[in-house]
């Protein structure tokens, strides 16, 4: 800009003394004229004079602009040099404009992945939040229902163990008082039951609780290496019914055992939780001949009657029976008076009748009301039936119908009437009759149902030669 300024300025300083040489011309060839030149004039001289003092100040604007610039330049320089300067000229040689002339696919993908990520992890910590609130609670009530199933997964060890003893202990013995066979391993060692099955690993935030599951757990620890040793044992040729006997007891008398002691943790749960109160002894009881409903079926022992007959006949007589099984104290007997005492009231008994002195403490022989304990039953059948199944039900509806061999082949073997359906009702009748009384004692209860089911169980029970 300077620059043009210049040069406009000396072009016009050209101009001036074509313009005078003009006028002196006009004035020359004028009559009259004076013969004076602009030169001479005084206007003259006031326009020279004013454009010097423009150029003077030009030039010495342009030499303050010149030296500002300089002094700028000699900043920048300094600037440059020093820490921040180096730091702000890598900041701006680095800057990108992600929203530049030319979009980044990569950038747009990768903003895209973190935002789904971000996503993810809400949700991860939405779930998880979710998972350990489960933890602290729902496990309670599923710790509940597990050992609900307790009573009848024992009373099912119970008879499978009976039908074992008895099918080993009516082998005639050789004349050296030893057996030829032995049962099975396979048949000994599915009575194992692991910890982990009925104990859930809980975390119920209370020191008893806590205490008591790891009891619980040593005690099925126990029952399973006893389960072990009598497998063992059994497999042993040469052994004797003597050294057999603890194998005998810990086997008959820990299954009803281990369900009063379960009874225990299930109350301190219940009271900890501040749940609906269950009566573990009425709902065990429950348990049993549900398990043994569950499971009843003649027509099978009808068709196989011949092949059992010896060993149904010593099942059927009660002394023949609780010889057989009552190796050591009346094993069963024993763990039943266990359970019968659990509790201090007879408050919440319903069908149950249990003698108690004024201590609250047990007495007597156990009574079962028939006609509460169908309507008992029938309540918590329905109640408990996921799949609208009532095949229990039905059993039990059925037995308690039968006063005759007619009834039984009705109901039992779709009316067919031939020499065994008659010779297996006559085993059974004790069972019928039974079951026609309007009380029962529970132990005499427990003993039919079990002489029965052992009856069935028989022919599932293989034996192996030594």
């Amino acid at each position: 800009m300077h620059t043009i300024r210049t040069l406009l300025f000396s072009f016009l300083l050209c101009l001036l003394p074509l313009f005078a040489r003009g006028q002196q011309v006009d004035a020359a060839n004028q009559p009259g004229s004076n013969e004076v030149t602009i030169q001479e004039s005084d206007v003259w001289g006031d326009i020279l004079q004013e454009l010097k003092d423009i150029k003077t100040i030009q030039d010495s604007t342009y030499q303050q602009r010149m030296r500002a610039i300089e002094a700028r330049k000699a900043g920048e320089k300094d600037h440059e040099r020093s820490e921040f300067g180096v730091m702000s000229e890598v900041e701006k040689n680095t800057r990108y404009d992600f929203w530049g002339n030319d979009v980044n696919l990569i950038g747009i993908v990768a903003l895209l992945i973190a935002i789904i990520s971000l996503v993810v992890a809400v949700l991860t910590f939405l779930e998880q939040s979710k998972t350990e609130k489960h933890t602290q609670k729902a496990p309670m009530k599923a710790q509940l229902g597990v050992l609900k199933d307790l009573p009848r997964h024992f009373y099912r060890n119970l008879a499978c163990t009976c039908a074992s003893h008895i099918k080993y202990r009516s082998q005639t013995p050789t004349s050296g008082g030893l057996r030829q066979k032995y049962p099975s391993e396979a048949n000994i060692l599915k009575l194992s039951t692991l910890p982990d099955e009925f104990i859930l690993p809980i975390d119920s935030g209370s020191d008893p609780i806590y205490r008591k599951m790891h009891e619980e757990k040593l005690l099925f620890k126990n029952y399973n290496l006893e389960v072990e040793v009598a497998a063992k044992h059994f497999a042993i040729k040469g052994i004797t019914d003597t050294s057999l006997t603890n194998d005998y007891d810990n086997l008959l008398f820990k299954p009803v055992f281990l369900i009063t002691r379960m009874l225990e943790f299930q109350d301190m749960i219940i009271k900890d939780e501040q749940d609906d109160y269950i009566n573990g002894v009425v709902y065990a009881i429950y348990a049993f001949v549900k398990e043994h409903f569950e499971k009843l079926g003649f027509k099978a022992f009808i068709d196989n009657y011949d092949k059992e007959i010896s060993f149904i006949t010593s099942i059927v007589k009660d002394k023949d029976f609780v010889s057989l099984i009552g190796v050591k104290d009346d094993s069963i007997e024993r763990s039943l008076k266990v359970l019968l005492k659990y509790g201090k009231s007879n408050a919440d008994d319903d069908f149950l009748d249990r003698p108690r002195n004024d201590k609250g403490e047990y007495t007597g022989k156990g009574t079962i009301n028939k006609e509460r304990f169908v309507a008992f039953f029938k309540q918590w059948y329905e109640a408990e039936a996921l799949d609208k199944k009532t095949k229990g039900l039905d059993a039990l509806n059925n037995v308690l119908e039968v006063h005759s061999v007619d009834d039984f082949s009705n109901r039992f073997n779709d009316g067919e009437m031939n020499p065994n359906v008659m010779t297996a009702y006559d085993a059974l009748k004790f069972y019928f009759d039974f079951m026609q009384n309007d009380e029962w004692v529970v132990k005499d209860l427990l003993f039919t149902i079990l002489k029965v089911d052992a009856i069935l169980e028989i022919s599932k029970i293989g034996m192996i030669e030594y």
